[in-house]
């Protein structure tokens, strides 16, 4: 009632300021040129034209300091919790109001619009991390009562038997106001996916989850681009002052004095919580939140199983045309000596008749020189009895 009775508020506000500053704007202007033009002669340029710059100096200055004004009052107004109240949608309807008063300031050329994202920026990222770091808290006092009293009851939820040790189990989770979410039953890729089941077995995470999909749900209302570098950053910071929260507590509790009530319970959920929180939580906040900021998670994820898919079919290729290349060089290879193989198997008489030949032939030739020598010999015996008688 409060919050939407001072939004009403503001916006009328800006509503009147806008008609007032329009209407002074154009009536100004309507007046002086309609008098410049009557009372001076078209003889005389150079007055005329002085005139026209003088009237146009004022509008400007008066322009500039009543928009000025206006943007100071209206960032006062923004930080005001009783008005805006960590509340997107009362943050949009502003932003709305504001960037028609600027539109309308614009016909007589004083638009404001460029100076608008400095203002509403910072306040939208500030109602996101406002939940964001109300979950911190509560995570921090529970563990912190917890740990002071001796109590791990609160910490664990017995009634839910769900498997822990699996880390990508997931299912839409609506029980006892830990966990809640929008359009859980719907399997699209780009919807926010469900929280994951085994948070169901510790309520402390659960609430820390709650806490952040409702800032993720004031952003859907009031979605700027700008804001998504600041918001990373902001979540990031998130993060590790949850890890910081975690490891704390484990460190306490596993300190050699501590033996309240349930220590050992208390030593196990810790270490249970620690673990969860990196393998399951952390993923599961930064996948949320690149959703809510409209990142095709299933694009990229489907670009890195193509990307992955094509250099497994390189390798595959590669290797069997390797494979073909040496079967090839091996065919190659064995062929030849298959078939030298088979000529030297084929061949054995032939080569042993080619031996014996050529030993005959070398046979005959001694015998033939032999032969020669021998009827050298007898003419000779012959010429010596010729000479003798």
């Amino acid at each position: 009632g409060s919050n939407s009775g001072g939004c009403e508020r503001l916006l009328d506000g800006i509503e009147r300021h806008r008609t007032r500053c329009f209407e002074i704007a154009t009536q100004f202007l309507a007046i002086f040129r309609a008098s410049s033009a009557s009372t001076i002669a078209p003889s005389n340029p150079t007055t005329t034209a002085n005139t026209t710059t003088t009237s146009h100096s004022l509008l400007s200055m008066w322009t500039t300091r009543r928009i000025s004004l206006f943007l100071s009052t209206l960032s006062v107004q923004l930080d005001d919790p009783n008005i805006i109240r960590n509340s997107a949608a009362s943050l949009r309807d502003t932003l709305d109001a504001t960037t028609f008063f600027a539109a309308s300031m614009g016909r007589i050329g004083s638009d404001f619009t460029c100076r608008l994202p400095s203002i509403f920026i910072p306040r939208l990222v500030n109602i996101v991390t406002f939940y964001w770091e109300e979950g911190t808290s509560a995570l921090r006092e529970t563990l912190k009562v917890c740990r002071e009293a001796g109590i791990a009851a609160p910490l664990v939820n017995t009634s839910v038997s769900v498997n822990v040790t699996s880390p990508n189990s997931s299912s839409a989770i609506e029980e006892e106001g830990m966990i809640t979410g929008e359009n859980t039953n719907n399997n699209n890729a780009n919807s926010t996916p469900p929280p994951p089941r085994q948070l169901l077995a510790h309520p402390p995470l659960a609430r820390l989850v709650n806490a952040h999909l409702t800032g993720l749900n004031e952003l859907r209302r009031c979605l700027l681009p700008d804001a998504f570098p600041q918001l990373r950053e902001r979540l990031n910071k998130v993060i590790l002052d949850v890890k910081e929260v975690l490891v704390t507590n484990e460190k306490k509790v596993h300190t050699p004095g501590f033996l309240r009530g349930d220590a050992v319970q208390l030593r196990e959920i810790a270490n249970v919580y620690l673990e969860v929180f990196q393998g399951v939580l952390e993923p599961y906040l930064k996948l949320t939140l690149d959703v809510a900021l409209g990142c095709d998670v299933s694009v990229v994820d489907d670009e890195e199983e193509d990307v992955d898919g094509g250099d497994v079919e390189k390798d595959l290729d590669g290797a069997d045309e390797d494979d073909k290349g040496k079967s090839e060089d091996e065919n190659d290879v064995d062929g030849v000596d298959v078939d030298d193989a088979e000529e030297n198997d084929a061949d054995p008489e032939s080569n042993s008749n080619k031996d014996q030949n050529e030993v005959e032939n070398e046979e005959r030739k001694d015998v033939d020189e032999n032969v020669v020598v021998t009827k050298d010999e007898q003419q000779q015996q012959d010429d010596q009895n010729q000479e003798e008688e």
